[in-house]
């Protein structure tokens, strides 16, 4: 290190040997094939290894203006300030061991992008996958970031369960005016430039965290700073495919914001039958779609998060625990550990929920409507003191559309049928909903919340 010079807020800035300005990389180092917004089409990127040893690779141009103005948009409104993960790193199993809050080291504020929440963001996360070498279902949620002038993030490193971190600048800004990505170890700085992308890994080994790649995100003194952090886990981060905009079935019927009186019915497996899944997976559960059924207020079905056994065992489940014969035909075996599909179904109420990492607020509760009700579930809605909740609801099985049962949702005036492994997920701050009575026969659901 040469020398040292002190910012705003005490935060030390050191001078670095090497200044990487993304806009003057022109060595070519290898190419990497990227998919563009508009699908189809392919367009070649260069990725150059500015280092050697440890790998630091910058992608120029890595998006355009067009995907720029797109992800910022996303990010008008959700703006709050960056936390950190805090705690003691044991069990391998981040979601347990560390809590994210906020912190004096980072200033900053962040904006979490829902996966696959529109086909631009779509194919931004597939283009870092194939930079990444790394299958898409390992990649977080996209983490925009905003640093104002003299905001910062000190010294920290990614986590040794992220193998590898993408950091993708949104806007330039002039060397000499802050705002570097600075990795003291490396003795090295990248400089902010629109569109770029830089890629490094943060471990040796699995588990293994390289003590070489902890940086830290300079204030800039003058200028705003956007970029998005693309974090690549060590476990899967996404058991579903999200449909994008251009597929979504947002108005199946009418657009829920000129409805009548009428309520309208929604048949989850015909909207499903309509749009097919991309990709075959094996199993239950294994990888879940998410299809938007309305845009304000926002809802999605979710197909196949359980199969027809596991969704017997589960109705034999409810009976027994509450003093019944199970009629349904399903009976679980002498020694067979119900509580393991229990704790792999939360896993999966996440997922469908938007968050694979994020545990229900309680246990998931199995509900039993019975046939004849004299009236449905009363109409529920978020209490306005509680932090945003999105909540699921899992049908364990098909009521004839003459059988009622549907799940109403009062404001929107749209009502879900009752189908089999199908879960209806909805924001409670904007969606009061009803449980409407069977005729023939129980209703059979699980029901859970969870923060955003």
């Amino acid at each position: 290190m040469e020398s040292e010079e002190r910012i705003d807020g005490g935060f030390v800035d050191q001078v670095a040997d090497l200044i990487v300005d993304p806009a003057e990389v022109g060595v070519e180092d290898e190419q990497i094939k990227a998919s563009t917004a508009s699908g189809g089409k392919g367009r070649t990127l260069r990725a150059y290894n500015v280092l050697g040893d440890p790998e630091v690779i910058v992608v120029p141009d890595f998006v355009g203006a067009a995907e720029i103005e797109h992800l910022l948009k996303l990010a008008e409104n959700g703006w709050e300030p960056s936390e950190v993960g805090s705690g003691v790193y044991r069990t391998k199993n981040e979601g347990q061991d560390l809590e994210n809050q906020v912190s004096n080291i980072r200033t900053s504020y962040s904006c979490l992008i829902e996966p696959g929440h529109s086909d631009v963001v779509t194919a931004v996360e597939l283009r870092l996958a194939a930079l990444a070498d790394m299958d898409i279902k390992f990649l977080e949620p996209l983490n925009m970031v905003r640093y104002a002038p003299g905001q910062f993030f000190k010294e920290h490193h990614d986590g040794r369960f992220r193998p590898i971190t993408v950091f993708v600048y949104l806007n330039d800004i002039p060397p000499g005016e802050g705002g570097e990505t600075f990795f003291p170890e490396l003795n090295m700085k990248v400089v902010p430039r629109k569109g770029c992308a830089v890629m490094w890994k943060n471990i040796i080994g699995p588990q293994q965290e390289d003590h070489r790649m902890v940086h830290q995100g300079l204030p800039p003194k003058s200028a705003i700073k956007y970029g998005v952090n693309c974090f690549f886990n060590d476990k899967p981060m996404r058991r579903f495919i999200v449909e994008g905009s251009g597929s979504d079935p947002s108005t199946p019927t009418t657009s829920p914001t000129t409805f009548s009186a009428k309520i309208t019915t929604l048949d989850p497996a015909e909207i499903a039958s309509r749009y097919p899944a991309k990709q075959k997976h094996e199993g239950p559960g294994l990888c879940l779609r998410r299809l938007r059924i309305s845009q304000d207020p926002p809802m999605w079905i979710v197909p196949n998060v359980v199969d027809t056994r596991e969704a017997g065992r589960l109705m034999d489940l409810m009976d027994r625990q509450q003093g019944r014969v199970p009629p349904n035909g399903w009976r679980v075996p002498e020694g067979e550990d119900i509580q393991e599909l229990m704790a792999d179904l939360e896993g999966r109420l996440a997922a469908a929920a938007g968050d694979p990492g994020q545990p229900p607020l309680g246990d998931l509760e199995l509900r039993r409507l019975p046939a004849e009700a004299l009236s449905g579930a009363s109409v529920v809605s978020r209490p306005k003191e509680v932090k945003p909740c999105r909540a699921v609801y899992l049908f364990l099985h098909d009521i004839p559309s003459d059988g009622a049962g549907e799940l109403l949702f009062v404001k929107s005036k749209l009502q879900v049928r009752a189908r089999e492994g199908f879960a209806v997920v909805w924001d409670m701050d904007s969606s009061e909903h009803q449980g409407l009575p069977p005729r023939n026969r129980a209703r059979y659901g699980i029901s859970c919340t969870f923060c955003l």
